[in-house]
């Protein structure tokens, strides 16, 4: 299990384990409804975990299966008209039909781009029977690995799911991904929807000591004014390459390069407007700056460690105070933990200390050196790092970054399977293929905006070391 797996595993457990404690320790006075609500709650989060820990589960059984397989295919397949099959599968020593090598820079036998084209080739020529039924094949391996992953255009086999291994490992451009989204936790987008709505009850009822035997009990019906809403955004990416690179370049060049980039991009992009959104241009409504959310202004000259302790504790506390419920997670930008952790005393003593020495009187700990994702603790709660959620020109364009305190159960993020297309009948009169990859996501923050809170200013500049 790679680290980026077990972080995202770690928080899906945690994220469990606060739902059911959540109702467990409901008050005597929790209605009906608000049980029935922090029941589903934790369902969902159940399942959220038991799915993810199947689904990782399965890719190392698939990775040790590919490890072991012969460098020859174990079933030559004919490239004669036929009929379409689906053929068997199974999940264990079988290896995924568009998986990994042992040399992770390439891919197996069989290109999933180019199957794409042969199993509806340009011009409407005679389709690839075998590779329709590899394409098939990779729909109910996706099926099982996935659960949700389904294509769409199953007659022509043009708008597909690509394998896993494109999505989840890339090495292209560097680029910021995706932490904070997988810190959240995504549910799955529901069909036949365009907006999500939740209401928000705006005067509670009313309990107080009755004034005496046989007199009025206090009495205050629950009103619901406003919603909650998340629009679902459609986020896509296409690149055009010329048919010849699709039918004749190397594989690794193909299937290792076009669908990762697209992947990385989508990543970044989805990253960046959860952080930065404004709600315009189809783009989600951001955490930092949304309406109703608190903020800890820090506009001192020389920022010192002490003063942003100092800051991050007021920002915790606002959540304390006016979301009753505490804050689980704190996100930076990487340039912002790596001046934390270069802070020391008076005697050059540092100040966040690795977790493995024990530390006392520490204002922070850290684990191993980690680049995006959960890198240590503040003040008993994690911190993750994300170049992308997090702006470094805050503050009216300036310099500065942000702090980021919040409860991760109040964000709701989902999100569809991302699929892919090829289309070679737009730009054909030059031999050009598109390339496509996108799915449907909505973003909901303002359910609780008071389990937000920022530190901003001038004060949170460029840092020095």
């Amino acid at each position: 299990m790679t680290p980026e797996q077990r972080a995202a595993l770690e928080a899906a457990s945690i994220k469990m384990r606060e739902a059911l404690q959540a109702v467990a320790e409901a008050p005597d006075e929790t209605t009906a409804d608000e049980l029935e609500a922090l029941e589903a709650e934790a369902t969902v989060a159940a399942d959220d975990f038991e799915r993810m820990q199947a689904g990782f589960e399965r890719r190392a059984k698939a990775a040790k299966a590919i490890e072991a397989m012969p460098a020859a295919p174990v079933f030559p397949e004919a490239r004669t008209p036929g009929p379409v099959t689906t053929g068997e599968v199974r999940v264990g020593a079988e290896p995924l039909t568009y998986g990994r090598t042992q040399n992770a820079s390439q891919a197996t036998g069989h290109s999933f781009l180019r199957d794409m084209i042969a199993a509806a080739p340009p011009g409407g020529g005679f389709p690839d029977a075998a590779a329709q039924g590899r394409l098939q094949r990779h729909v109910a391996e996706m099926g099982v690995e996935q659960r949700d992953s389904t294509t769409v255009d199953t007659s022509s086999l043009g708008e597909m799911v690509p394998p896993m291994w494109m999505v989840d490992e890339f090495a292209a451009i560097a680029r910021a991904s995706r932490p904070f989204a997988n810190a959240i936790g995504s549910r799955q987008l529901p069909q036949g929807t365009d907006t999500i709505i939740v209401p928000k009850v705006t005067t509670g009822g009313s309990v107080h000591f009755q004034n005496g035997q046989n007199t009025a009990v206090a009495e205050q019906d629950m009103v619901t004014g406003g919603t909650a809403q998340a629009v679902v955004r459609t986020i896509a990416g296409q690149i055009d390459t010329s048919l010849q690179s699709v039918e004749w370049s190397p594989i690794n060049m193909v299937d290792s390069f076009f669908l990762p980039e697209l992947a990385s991009l989508h990543a970044n992009r989805v990253e960046t407007t959860l952080g930065t959104g404004t709600g315009a241009n189809g783009q989600f409504n951001g955490i930092i700056g949304m309406a109703g959310t608190q903020a800890v202004v820090l506009s001192t000259a020389a920022l010192t460690a002490g003063s942003l302790y100092s800051a991050v504790a007021n920002g915790i506390q606002q959540v304390h105070t006016n979301r009753f419920l505490p804050p689980d997670l704190i996100v930076m930008h990487p340039r912002r933990w790596g001046w934390i952790v270069a802070q020391s005393d008076t005697t050059g003593r540092p100040l966040v200390v690795p977790m493995m020495q024990a530390p006392m009187n520490s204002s922070g700990t850290f684990d191993a050196p980690t680049s995006e994702g959960y890198v240590g603790s503040m003040q008993g709660i994690p911190v993750l790092v994300s170049a992308a959620a997090i702006p470094i020109n805050d503050a009216a364009g300036t310099t500065s970054d942000v702090v980021l305190i919040t409860r991760k159960a109040d964000l709701w993020l989902w999100e569809s399977s991302i699929r892919t297309r090829v289309l070679y009948e737009v730009l054909s009169g030059v031999l050009t293929v598109r390339i496509q990859l996108y799915n449907y996501a909505a973003f909901m923050a303002d359910r609780y905006p008071t389990a937000i809170s920022s530190v901003r200013g001038t004060g949170l500049g460029t840092p020095t070391f």
